[in-house]
Formats: C-alpha cells, sequence, structure tokens
C-alpha cells in the first residue's frame, strides 16, 4: 500500500487559475470522478458544466506529492496558498474537521445552513442545480470583502 498522496488541483484555463483543490492516491481515477460528477460537490459541478458549454475540460495538475497521513493539513496549506494570491476556489471546507459550522467557500462565507435553505427553496420553485450555483457565486462576488 502506497503512504503517499497527490495534492492537485483543477484548473480552469479560461481564466488561469485554479479552481478547486484536492488529494488522491489516485488522482486519473480522481479526475474521472470529478468529471463524471458523481459525489462531487456543487460548485465543482457547475464550473465543470461551465467549462464544458464552452468546449473545455478542467486541467488536472499535480501540485504535490505527500505523505497520506499529512494529507488534509496539505491540502488545507495549498487552499490557503492559492486563495491568497487570487485564485477564486469552490472547495466545499475551509478547514478539515476542527469542530466549526461546516462553511461553503465561494470566496465569501455562505453557511451549510444557509446553503440548505437555498436548495430547498430552489427545488420548491424547480430552480436547476446549476442555475442555483451560479445565484450562489454571484451573491458571493457580490459581497466579498475587498
Amino acid at each position: 500500500m502506497k503512504n503517499t498522496c497527490y495534492i492537485y488541483g483543477l484548473f480552469d484555463t479560461r481564466i488561469n487559475e485554479f479552481f478547486y483543490i484536492g488529494s488522491s492516491v489516485n488522482p486519473s481515477a480522481r479526475l474521472s470522478n470529478h468529471m463524471g460528477q458523481n459525489g462531487v460537490a456543487t460548485g465543482v459541478k457547475a464550473v465543470i458544466e461551465d467549462m464544458m458549454l464552452d468546449g473545455i475540460k478542467p486541467d488536472m495538475r499535480i501540485i504535490e506529492e505527500v505523505p497520506l497521513k499529512d494529507r488534509r493539513q496539505w491540502e488545507q496549506y495549498h487552499m490557503e496558498y492559492y486563495r491568497k494570491r487570487g485564485h477564486r476556489l469552490v472547495n466545499k471546507r475551509a478547514v478539515w474537521g476542527d469542530g466549526s459550522p461546516e462553511v461553503v467557500n465561494f470566496g465569501a462565507v455562505i453557511y451549510k445552513t444557509q446553503v440548505d435553505e437555498i436548495e430547498r427553496r430552489c427545488k420548491e420553485k424547480c430552480v436547476p442545480r446549476a442555475e442555483m450555483v451560479r445565484n450562489l457565486l454571484r451573491f458571493a462576488l457580490e459581497n466579498m470583502p475587498m
């Protein structure tokens, strides 16, 4: 069994920045999972769908190989590193397992309870999930501290 994993980023070549940072022991299988979008976070799905509409696939870039036991620490480090450099990451978790309320980070903080409420209302009104995510992203951008 391999005791290392890879920290990777999904890169949007249209804007030359990462939109997602993750970790995996098998990056090619993980990329297939992202592309199939089974069990993929809402923000990642929306970006991939938007890229596909433009005829572009996300580029998976390996950032670093790290010990498996330290993967969460390094994934968090790289999320913070790229956010500080202006990359608009759609990672669902800002911090791994610290006991704080789950946060969805679209550049501005939106708490999971708020997202759940928005999802519930969208379902009631039959609003497609991709449109809901676009609206969340628009909200985040409009309310992002400068």
